[in-house]
């Protein structure tokens, strides 16, 4: 099995994987069968570093983000890891955040759209997101 799905990797183009950062995985399901459905390879994680491990084994067309709500605080140092983390996929994938929370929020938590994210979904956004995702790689 686990053959298998390293070819299976290797086979799947870098604009058809999503690397999906969020506290509460089971949130994603919905959106995430949309996309597989699409052909498009969904990694589902919990937290930045679990996120900055799969980023560095692998190439995503996608990284989309739920803020956790503990990083309102700017200084906060996971809040601080977090901006980083995306500025720096930015340069490697578009960056999406997908969120419960709003976009007054994000500014009080100096996550800027532009540097840190080109996007912005606000729950709920299982459809749109997918759409979105499928027509910036052309499916």
């Amino acid at each position: 099995m686990g053959d298998l799905k390293k070819m299976e990797e290797r086979q799947t183009p870098k604009g058809k994987r999503v690397l999906w950062l969020d506290a509460e995985p089971m949130g994603c399901d919905g959106t995430r069968a949309l996309l597989a459905r699409s052909g498009f390879e969904v990694d589902v994680v919990a937290n930045r570093r679990e996120a900055e491990d799969f980023s560095k084994g692998r190439e995503y067309g996608f990284l989309i983000v739920e803020p956790h709500p503990d990083y309102r605080r700017k200084s906060d140092q996971k809040a601080v890891a977090l901006r980083s983390f995306m500025a720096d996929m930015s340069s490697r994938a578009e960056v999406i955040v997908a969120s419960s929370q709003n976009k007054e929020w994000l500014a009080d938590a100096d996550i800027r759209e532009g540097e840190h994210f080109g996007c912005f979904f606000e729950k709920p956004y299982c459809r749109e997101l997918a759409e979105y995702i499928e027509s910036r790689v052309g499916s």
